[in-house]
C-alpha cells in the first residue's frame, strides 16, 4: 500500500515523524511515538502481547527494528496498542 492509502485508512490515528536510526528498539520507537507515557507501562504491555507493529504482535521491547518487517516499503509503520489505539509512524531517512 502507498503511504497515501495508509494515511487515508488510518486518518483518525495519531501520527508522528521519526528518524530511523540503526539499533532503534521497539520500546524506543513506541516511547518516541507517544504510544505510552511511562516506560514501565510500555514494557509491561509490550511483554504481555498488547503491542503490534504492522498488525504483527511484538512482545520483546528490546527487539531492534528491521526495515522490511517493522518498516513498510512506503516508509511507514502502523502501531497498535491494545485493541483499538492506532499510531502511524512516518520514517525519515
Amino acid at each position: 500500500m502507498s503511504s497515501e492509502e495508509l494515511e487515508h485508512i488510518f486518518k483518525s490515528a495519531s501520527s508522528a515523524s521519526l528518524m530511523l536510526n540503526p539499533g532503534t528498539s521497539i520500546l524506543k520507537m513506541a516511547m518516541d511515538a507517544g504510544c505510552f507515557i511511562d516506560e514501565n507501562d510500555a514494557r509491561r504491555i509490550i511483554t504481555a502481547g498488547g503491542f503490534y507493529v504492522n498488525l504483527c504482535r511484538v512482545n520483546n521491547p528490546d527487539l531492534v527494528l528491521i526495515p522490511g518487517a517493522h518498516v513498510l516499503p512506503s516508509g511507514i509503520s502502523v502501531l497498535r496498542v491494545g485493541k483499538k489505539n492506532y499510531y502511524l509512524i512516518k520514517w525519515m531517512q
